[in-house]
């Protein structure tokens, strides 16, 4: 009986490893087979990733060899030194933030109870967040100077700087202490590995984020916000812009290296470059995270699998604010796990998750509400009530201390601190029940919980498949080897709660959001230490207890796994490689001439109007036009979700419906304009069409053709002639269920049937 034993025992030992690879295969086999759902081809042909997996080649060697073509852009290497200002701003920002950081962490007694590691990551969001709160302080009172907040930041590196010089010289006298301080650190193989792997996605990702911007919440008021208050010299409220009330802990940064830089447009790409530095210092936490609780191996596989996740390129090259939210997320889940550490951990802890919300107020569902109910459990469980509340209310101040200015100033401004949110609660200053009507159906889930309730399951399982393996940007690890982290056997608790907190993420965000599919992003970082330690029990010597540092020789059957896993692995990192260099993932001029790739990113309305010869002096209204960022002349506009300005100003019967509502007289609208300084009225009816689509938020019927066409008629406005390059577009491209609305912006030019996307008016 006895001689059948070991082969059985070794037979059950080596099935889990198969089983698991078996699923890495099969998942990968099926993600690859998926059609991309945001991704056509010219002709409109939805686009698949075994149509990438054909022509992978050929987009691999495009970057290294690029076809010469004499109508392309001029790009190349030549072009880099453009870039060096860029840098250099992005540089300063984060070295003040390093400094800052360690400042207020020696202000906590933390330091000396976390590794080196850990004490940088949370060192880089406290200054980070420290640094956006000092922007919001100077730019409230009127204080946006290039040396006030220079000299702030060159204070916070000195300051800690010279600390450090002071510690190394108390510490001089120890010799035995100082030998083991300075004993150079290892590098491992696998750490030299996926550096080098890691390294062309970081690379592409600070060209990327050095390029101009072409999405449109960027244009309307992520930059666009900061561009305005650097431009009046204060941050204050923009009415026009309900936007800009938001917490803006990253448009804070955008703003600070404008000032820095003395240019809106120059500045604004050097905040991109910072705003990229929160993909590698998140990964920077996971690795902290995986090191600390599993192995250095473990948390070296998280770093390759999020920075080489198409996702976080994609946030890393737009001025989003979820690479932020992203990684205070993680940080915060770092200093929670790390409460018994120290007892000031539960202020850090606080103030990180503060910093969350203060990027969008989502983080209080992803980051304040979760990890806040961590705390309390975790400290409950191990230390009692009192420790308990302690650490608790030490949390709860450290999210005011963040996010707390943010609210202040919407209630000084608005007279609610959470604008434009609760408005049936506490009102709010230029809104009403219309607007927030508008706004809460614009922003709420599509499907609500409790209606069609027979249609829930389909919609949450069509909506999972997406985040599991249909998002375009989504990587095959992630999934692959996330599922694998429930075979650990060790820490099996923070596993399961990882897991747990995964689950509240994605519920929040399908049951509480618009479901947009960036929002589940801020997710990324915990299924990412997931997947590196599923990867790392998958690729574990010792199975049993899944330590990859113990060392014994290899069986077959592991040499077998672990070659595998790697040709997976490998096959993966070269299709997102070659996935994230395609105008799939975003903007790729990655070293286009700056002026070439200004032209490239500019909108057709802002360029057509760029290009005009208006007078110094002029100031456009515009009209269903939000993009407003490239806008190299003065303007006034409002988004869709504000009062219409355009109406507000020129109706004379506010009271009735709005297709109801009749104008001024000619001598009353020409004072109102006069008294605005308007001097051209600019239309974007392709905007205006696209708002009045089904389903989309609806836009004023107050704006008509008829309506301008009554205002000329009226002597008030008098057509410009414009680029037919940029204002006419195909009529078939129009809805048909919404031509009959725009007919008489229809004609017949040039031997087609045209649709005026654009007109521009002149204030007579």
């Amino acid at each position: 009986m006895s001689k059948y034993a070991a082969p059985q025992t070794m037979r059950e030992s080596r099935f889990p490893g198969f089983a698991g690879l078996a699923w890495v295969i099969l998942f990968a086999l099926w993600f690859y087979s998926l059609t991309l759902p945001n991704a056509q081809t010219t002709d409109g042909t939805s686009i698949s990733r075994v149509d990438l997996w054909t022509n992978l080649s050929d987009l691999l060697l495009e970057n290294v060899f690029p076809t010469k073509d004499g109508n392309s852009p001029p790009s190349g290497w030549q072009y880099l030194p453009q870039r060096f200002d860029l840098v250099a701003v992005a540089g300063f920002i984060l070295a003040g933030a390093w400094g800052l950081g360690h400042l207020l962490l020696r202000a906590t007694g933390v330091r000396s109870h976390v590794d080196a590691v850990e004490l940088n990551v949370f060192a880089f969001g406290l200054g980070l967040s420290g640094l956006s709160l000092l922007t919001l302080g100077f730019g409230v009172v009127g204080l946006l100077s290039r040396w006030l907040l220079g000299g702030v930041i060159v204070a916070s590196l000195a300051g800690e700087l010279w600390l450090r010089v002071l510690q190394k010289r108390e510490t001089s006298s120890t010799p035995e202490q100082e030998q083991v301080e300075r004993k150079p650190r290892e590098i491992s193989e696998l750490a030299v590995v996926i550096l080098l792997c890691v390294l062309p996605f970081l690379v592409a990702m600070l060209l990327g984020a050095m390029l101009p911007s072409t999405d449109f919440d960027v244009k309307e008021y992520h930059l666009e916000g900061p561009k305005e208050y650097f431009q009046q010299g204060r941050v204050t409220f923009l009415p026009h812009n309900v936007y800009t009330s938001f917490p803006f802990l990253t448009e804070m940064l955008s703003l600070l290296a404008m000032v820095l830089r003395d240019d809106w447009y120059r500045g604004a790409m050097a905040g991109k470059a910072v705003l990229m530095a929160f993909a590698p210092l998140t990964s920077l936490g996971l690795f902290a995270a995986g090191r600390r609780w599993f192995n250095p191996t473990v948390g070296w596989l998280c770093v390759l699998i999020y920075l080489t996740t198409p996702w976080v390129y994609r946030i890393s090259i737009i001025a989003y604010t979820e690479g932020g939210l992203a990684f205070f997320l993680l940080v915060t889940l770092l200093a929670v796990l790390l409460l018994d550490v120290h007892k000031h951990m539960g202020l850090v802890a606080g103030w990180l998750a503060g910093s969350a919300v203060a990027c969008k107020y989502p983080g209080v569902l992803s980051v304040a509400i979760p990890l806040f109910g961590w705390t309390i459990f975790s400290t409950l469980r191990s230390d009692g009530f009192k420790r308990s509340l302690r650490v608790a209310i030490l949390f709860a101040i450290g999210s005011l201390m963040t996010f707390g200015p943010w609210m202040l100033k919407n209630a000084v401004e608005t007279g609610n601190p959470l604008y434009p949110l609760m408005y049936t609660v506490f009102g709010g200053e230029d809104w009403n029940d219309v607007l927030n009507a508008k706004w809460r159906n614009g922003h709420s889930p599509p499907k609500h919980l409790l209606a069609n309730p027979s249609q829930i399951p389909g919609d949450l399982w069509r909506h999972a498949i997406d985040v599991i393996a249909k998002s375009d940007w989504q990587s095959a690890l992630v999934f692959a080897f996330a599922p694998l982290s429930l075979m650990w056997r060790r820490h099996r608790k923070l596993i399961l709660a990882l897991w747990v907190y995964v689950l509240w993420l994605f519920f929040t965000w399908w049951g509480l959001t618009h479901r947009i599919d960036r929002f589940w992003v801020p997710m990324l970082p915990v299924l990412c230490l997931l997947a590196g330690i599923g990867m790392g029990w998958l690729l574990a010597v010792d199975r049993k207890t899944a330590d990859v540092q113990k060392e014994q020789p290899l069986q077959p059957n592991q040499m077998l796994i672990g070659g595998l896993v790697c040709l997976v692995v490998a096959l993966s990192l070269l299709f997102n490689l070659g996935y994230i260099t395609t105008p799939l993932a975003g903007f790729n001029g990655f070293l286009m001439e700056q002026s070439s790739a200004r032209r490239q990113a500019i909108t057709p309305s802002m360029a057509l109007l760029n290009e005009m010869d208006l007078p110094d002096d002029a100031r456009v209204l515009f009209v269903g036009e939000a993009q407003v960022f490239d806008a190299e002349f003065d303007n006034v506009y409002n988004t869709v979700f504000d009062v219409s300005l355009f109406q507000e100003w020129l109706s004379a019967t506010p009271e009735l419906p709005d297709g109801e509502q009749s104008l001024k007289t000619a001598d009353e609208i020409r004072s109102t304009l006069r008294d605005h300084g308007i001097t051209h009225v600019f239309v974007n009816w392709q905007e205006v069409l696209r708002y009045r689509a089904p389903g989309s938020y609806g836009y004023t019927e107050f704006v008509t053709p008829q309506r301008f066409r009554e205002l000329v008629e009226m002597g008030v406005l008098k057509e410009q002639a414009t680029d037919p390059r940029y204002a006419w577009m195909p009529w078939d491209a129009v809805a048909p269920n919404q031509q009959q609305e725009v007919a008489a912006l229809h004609r017949r030019a040039r031997d087609q049937e045209i649709f005026i996307r654009y007109q521009l008016f002149e204030v007579q």
